[in-house]
């Protein structure tokens, strides 16, 4: 439907139309109409004669000529782009063939028909004059007539009140305090665990404690070295017992910060064991948000020089029709290689290229745990990023998430 029907290209379609319409050699008639008005209207040529006998046909010739050639640039670039996308040698080869043939060759027959042509012997000059009136026309235009610019930045949405739950500690999960998608306030219990394994051993250690202190009372009647070796010891117990106690108290979680408790799969591990650092869920604010966006280093100038912009302007992605506006746009004058989200780069749907090596696993320096980095997060190149806070309160309807893909654009000086 889409090649061989399509009237555009010379495939059954093109026959169908030029029967239906009963204009045969549809393209070549497309084009002599279109020249003939080009020689008639534009280069003043009295004699020149029209192909076709109604305005009715004209109309559906000139109509065609433009629409057939259109589309057909549009399927060379769709070409191209798929095919250099694939195999870039062979894309670049074949760019310069169509270059050649669809717009080298084109030039050369347009230039040798307006010098040499015998039909514009009578009015050769206006003709030559006026194609370059017009040529310096689009370059004046394009070159000396300011253009509106404007400048692009990918980026995501952050809450300011925001904090990742983790478990502190490991245990079993025994109760939801509160249920996800509630509002909470800093200190507000989320969840309980429990871990009956530290309960015996604080027991165990509380025993020893006393244990070590009955003999240091001994030792120091008995044998005062061995009180002093004693007295480390009962201080590393010590230490032991507040450990025990602050993981204990950790086994019931409470929040960070202000917001909405974000949780959802939570009462799917009711009963099952959670590892020491296993994500529980999210505390996200919902009042105050700010975009964090990045530029590499060959926008960067444009941002260093404030007044130079001019309004700022953010699209949430999948929410493209609210335009939401900035408070400010800061920009912070240190290079960077770790992205604000794994959403930037390529991996994670943007156009930021980053370095596989951010997926490597690395020894943490304090208890040698390894630590996995988030995959995507380190960009192959060194990046610039901006923070603008977003007065979203003005638009009805909009909806923000921390994590969002959104992106900032911003207006410069006409060129």
């Amino acid at each position: 439907l889409f090649f061989n029907l399509n009237p555009l290209l010379r495939f059954d379609g093109y026959h169908i139309l030029s029967d239906w319409l009963e204009l045969p050699n549809l393209q070549a008639n497309a084009k002599r109409m279109t020249l003939h008005l080009f020689e008639r209207y534009f280069f003043g040529l009295r004699t020149s004669r029209s192909p076709v006998s109604t305005r009715r046909e004209g109309a559906w010739l000139v109509v065609y000529f433009f629409a057939s050639n259109i589309y057909r640039i549009f399927i060379l670039c769709g070409i191209l782009l798929v095919v250099s996308l694939n195999y870039l040698i062979f894309g670049i080869l074949l760019a310069v063939v169509f270059g050649a043939i669809w717009l080298i060759k084109p030039l050369v027959k347009s230039i040798t028909y307006l010098l040499y042509s015998p039909t514009l012997v009578e009015v050769r000059g206006r003709a030559v004059s006026l194609v370059l009136l017009l040529v310096l026309g689009l370059i004046g235009i394009l070159g000396f007539v300011p253009m509106p610019n404007y400048f692009r930045a990918e980026g995501v949405v952050k809450a300011e009140n925001f904090s990742r739950i983790y478990a502190s500690t490991s245990g079993t999960l025994v109760e939801l305090l509160t249920p996800s998608g509630e509002m909470v306030r800093r200190g507000d219990p989320l969840l309980k665990f429990s871990n009956h394994e530290l309960t015996l051993e604080l027991a165990s250690v509380d025993a020893e404690i006393l244990q070590i202190k009955a003999r240091i009372r001994q030792s120091l009647v008995e044998d005062p070295l061995q009180n002093l070796s004693l007295k480390p010891y009962l201080k590393a117990l010590e230490n032991r017992r507040v450990k025990l106690l602050q993981d204990l108290e950790a086994l019931v979680v409470h929040s960070p910060c202000h917001g909405r408790w974000l949780a959802p799969d939570s009462p799917l591990f009711r009963g099952a064991l959670q590892p020491r650092g296993s994500e529980i869920g999210v505390v996200q604010g919902e009042d105050k948000f700010y975009l964090s966006a990045i530029i590499h280093q060959s926008d960067a100038s444009r941002i260093f020089t404030p007044e130079l912009l001019g309004s700022t302007e953010v699209r949430v992605r999948g929410q493209e029709g609210l335009i939401l506006e900035t408070a400010s746009l800061q920009a912070i004058p240190s290079n960077q290689e770790s992205l604000p989200s794994a959403a930037l780069g390529i991996i994670g749907g943007g156009s930021t290229t980053v370095s596989i090596a951010g997926t490597r696993e690395k020894r943490s320096m304090a208890g040698g745990d390894l630590v996995r980095e988030q995959p995507g997060k380190k960009a192959s190149e060194a990046v610039f990023e901006l923070r603008a806070p977003l007065l979203h309160e003005a638009v009805s309807g909009i909806r923000l998430i921390h994590g969002q893909r959104a992106v900032l654009r911003m207006q410069l000086p006409a060129q």
